[in-house]
């Protein structure tokens, strides 16, 4: 059977962010914190695919709006990274409550910026970037776009720039585990349109399930 997409909401800040979820019976969860801005999109089929293919193998996971991105009704010019990590401490608390189970930390390129706000049994990285990296490419995009100002379309408060092209990911402590890309063309988060991968996918799947038995056993 195909797990089926669950819907949900979590306190974040001043106001509520929504949750897509799969397998939210199962003990072990998994957290998954998105890329940011156009990377998020990019890699949003990506993201969802596998946390279907996790719901396959009895592990359940869940993928938060933070604040400002996605459906969120926050305004992105007024959010601070501070907000984004609390946006992942509650997202993570509500998990680990509702489950009673070993929660994970699956972060996503700069998502690896936030992995270290909640606690968690074990932490996995895709390809972790930091916040200069992601700036730096959103500026050169929104240039051929003519659309310096607006970063193509996310308006991006001046503070949040600045601490974002500050930001790397923590070392932080517990198990920590990252994903070695293997090149195989252009990364699916540079490419001009969302697109999919299914090897990819599967890959990823089964690094992160290994990952999670190996903690597990710890």
């Amino acid at each position: 059977m195909i797990p089926q997409p669950e819907f949900g909401r979590y306190q974040a800040g001043s106001g509520e962010e929504l949750l897509l979820g799969f397998g939210h019976k199962f003990d072990r969860q998994v957290l998954f914190i998105e890329s940011f801005f156009e990377e998020r999109n990019l890699l949003r089929r990506t993201v969802v695919a596998l946390a279907r293919r996790l719901a396959e193998s009895g592990i359940g996971s869940t993928i938060p709006d933070l604040p400002g991105c996605g459906d969120s009704l926050h305004d992105l010019h007024d959010i601070r990274l501070a907000d984004w990590r609390n946006a992942v401490a509650n997202a993570g608390a509500r998990l680990k409550q509702r489950s009673g189970g070993p929660l994970y930390i699956a972060s996503i390129r700069a998502g690896a910026l936030l992995d270290d706000a909640t606690n968690a049994a074990g932490r996995w990285r895709f390809v972790p970037t930091g916040g200069r990296e992601i700036m730096r490419h959103l500026r050169r995009a929104a240039l051929l776009a003519t659309d310096e100002i607006s970063f193509l379309g996310y308006d991006i408060g001046p503070k949040l720039q600045d601490e974002l092209e500050l930001s790397r990911p923590a070392q932080g402590t517990g198990p920590m585990h990252e994903y070695v890309e293997e090149r195989r063309g252009v990364p699916l988060w540079r490419r001009a349109e969302p697109g999919e991968d299914a090897d990819l996918v599967e890959a990823v799947a089964l690094d992160l399930i290994a990952w999670i038995e190996k903690c597990g056993r710890r």
